[in-house]
């Protein structure tokens, strides 16, 4: 997913340009384009067989539940043993849902839980958030100009780009420790590289294009952590760690716990750069370090 959103930032990016379609007489067509876009991708993704898991399990349906599997895994999919790994899931359904008091009096469970929190803020503490919002104001505080910001987050998309190839084969070969450590460690590094480039343009006007130097590579290590996997890092903890009665409670408790933080971490993005400028960045990078630090440990 975040791949595929990178590709098509790649793609849809340079029609921002002023001299394109980023303009006042023009730029209705930008969303024009987006609507036609996400029409295109409906009218392909209706197509798409429901979840195998959810035809076997729910709809006690195994010949669709078959073809599911083959249209997403492949003919080489063993569907035997798929098969038998839904039959152990269906039966825990039958123990019913577990609530989240349940979950902190369980000492496993309420590990399971920390587990997941900590990947949840991972995400969260990291500026993925903040550019969704200002990346291009951000960048025009470094010193760029409207059409500089536009090449920038071109060359930014262009640059993390070949990561969207290399990332199926790097999850493969390196396992999930070394991934998270990974994608963490770049969002560590984003915050740290942004964090200078404010304090450069801050007070420093010469050192202007360090400042936009360092904005544009710290915004590739973040690009390239999200393109590993740093929006998927949560529902991979939930699958692996937590038995299925559990996984409900637990992935409300920290979607809703991780969206509440990062709104309130968007929201104080501008004020606190025009109040302590730097000193916004290299907050969120102490934050970004401690969760680095419990994921290591």
């Amino acid at each position: 997913m975040s791949s595929g959103s990178v590709l098509a930032m790649v793609i849809v990016t340079p029609l921002c340009l002023p001299s394109v379609l980023g303009n006042a007489e023009l730029w209705i067509c930008l969303p024009a384009i987006c609507s036609v876009m996400a029409l295109l991708h409906l009218s392909i993704a209706v197509f798409f067989p429901q979840s195998p898991k959810h035809l076997y399990i729910y709809n006690h349906d195994t010949p669709r539940s078959k073809e599911s599997v083959l249209f997403y895994h492949g003919s080489v999919a063993n569907f035997d043993a798929i098969e038998e790994e839904y039959d152990r899931e269906r039966l825990l359904l039958t123990h019913g849902h577990t609530s989240l008091l349940e979950v902190i009096s369980n000492r496993t469970l309420r590990w399971s839980l920390a587990i997941v929190m900590i990947c949840a803020f991972v995400p969260t503490t990291s500026a993925i958030n903040v550019k969704s919002v200002y990346h291009a104001t951000m960048l025009m505080g470094f010193g760029f100009d409207e059409t500089q910001v536009m090449l920038a987050l071109m060359g930014v998309n262009i640059l993390s780009s070949p990561v969207c190839f290399v990332a199926p084969l790097i999850i493969e070969k390196i396992g999930r420790r070394p991934l998270f450590l990974s994608v963490s460690a770049l969002s560590v590094l984003e915050w740290f590289l942004l964090g200078i480039a404010q304090f450069l343009a801050d007070g420093h006007h010469e050192y202007l294009l360090c400042s936009e130097m360092l904005g544009v590579v710290g915004s590739i290590s973040g690009s390239a952590a999200s393109m590993l996997g740093l929006l998927v890092l949560t529902p991979i903890m939930v699958s692996e760690l937590c038995p299925h009665p559990c996984r409900a409670v637990i992935t409300q408790v920290s979607t809703i716990t991780s969206i509440l933080f990062s709104m309130v971490f968007v929201q104080l993005y501008p004020l606190s750069v025009e109040k302590i400028g730097s000193g916004y960045h290299f907050a969120m990078l102490l934050l970004s370090s401690v969760c680095f630090i419990l994921l290591y440990k």
